[in-house]
């Protein structure tokens, strides 16, 4: 039994409108969970992203905690599941938390811009400009897409405005201009 087909599949009929029938093959993916830990996170990353969908944030955390721990067991974790965890806190305007998990990730994975670009908002949001600052810096530092590199500029524009220091936020906004 091929657990990941099953999650595949149920992404798709979820994708279709279909959503009715994909918890069910979520539900046949877990009671089958393969032996493999790299396909028993996306078993559990999935189930987080359907419960979250279904409004129950409780499960997902489940899930999502489920899935990072078996993530951490591995030779090299990779960034997925604490990523997505990181973004679903943030929809649950869980700030503090999704900060922790954040950190966690940089530590390992200190080039994963979105991660630094994300604490970058959350210390935005928490007045901590300076903190702010820094962390957008190093998200550009990660060489993003110009698309990314755009909506980080933005902040620092908006974000250097807010902290009172308008050159700063003058010389970004002229960067958004010429790209």
């Amino acid at each position: 039994i091929d657990a990941a087909a099953r999650c595949l599949y149920a992404e798709w009929l979820f994708s279709a409108h279909r959503t009715q029938e994909a918890p069910e093959q979520v539900r046949f993916a877990l009671e089958h969970l393969p032996r493999n830990a790299s396909e028993q996170i996306d078993v559990y990353r999935t189930e987080a992203s359907f419960a979250e969908e279904a409004g129950d944030a409780a499960r997902a955390r489940i899930a999502y905690r489920k899935a990072i721990g078996l993530n951490r067991s591995l030779a090299k974790p990779e960034v997925l599941a604490e990523w997505e965890f990181a973004q679903f806190l943030m929809r649950q305007s869980e700030d503090a938390e999704a900060s922790g998990v954040l950190i966690n990730l940089l530590k390992r994975r200190p080039e994963f811009g979105p991660a630094h670009f994300a604490l970058a908002g959350i210390r935005a949001r928490a007045g901590d400009y300076q903190e702010a600052f820094q962390e957008a810096s190093a998200a550009l530092q990660c060489n993003p897409p110009l698309t990314e590199q755009r909506k980080i500029h933005v902040f620092l524009s908006k974000t250097y405005h807010l902290a009172g220091r308008e050159d700063e936020a003058r010389v970004q906004e002229g960067w958004v201009e010429r790209h």
